[in-house]
């Protein structure tokens, strides 16, 4: 599996039905599910609003997750995909440096941030033209997973999103 590591500048704006007519930038609380042991304890996401994100297919997002991690590592890593309808899809343009985007060392039982900015316009141009023509139907999620740098688990996100048209 392809996977991108801590500190994405990759970009992906996320719009919202109720955050459209807003010009101010709002991160909030999104519905995520922990695909680890329990250690994720918030996701926010700029411009998504009650917790289900559209995301505009051309845009940049930046995301915050908040996990306590069950062991100490001095340089984490962040590996992440998007899952569109079972295709899994790398993200490009991935800075690998964990410490770039989080406070390091991560300690065991501390509070831990992690900050990324996404973008789906470079993940929808690398996929297959079949799936192309498929994906504002489908219910992509954006899998985020810490791992130490010998690929101890730190924490595992999943965050469903929803695709829509560009807005001109």
């Amino acid at each position: 599996m392809a996977f991108f590591r801590i500190r994405t500048s990759v970009g992906l704006s996320v719009l919202s039905a109720l955050c459209l007519t807003s010009t101010a930038a709002l991160a909030r609380d999104v519905s995520f599910s922990d695909c680890g042991q329990g250690e994720v304890k918030a996701v926010r996401v700029e411009n998504c609003g009650d917790g289900a994100c559209s995301v505009a297919s051309g845009s940049a997002v930046q995301v915050d997750i908040d996990f306590v991690s069950g062991l100490d590592v001095r340089a984490p890593v962040l590996e992440g995909q998007v899952d569109v309808s079972g295709l899994l899809v790398s993200l490009p343009g991935v800075e690998t440096d964990g410490c770039k985007s989080t406070q390091c060392p991560v300690r065991s039982g501390g509070k831990t941030s992690v900050h990324l900015e996404v973008s789906l316009s470079e993940v929808s141009a690398s996929l297959p033209p079949q799936a192309r023509e498929t994906v504002s139907s489908a219910r992509p999620e954006m899998h985020v997973r810490v791992v130490s740098p010998s690929g101890e688990p730190l924490a595992c996100v999943r965050i469903p999103f929803k695709l829509v048209p560009e807005m001109s």
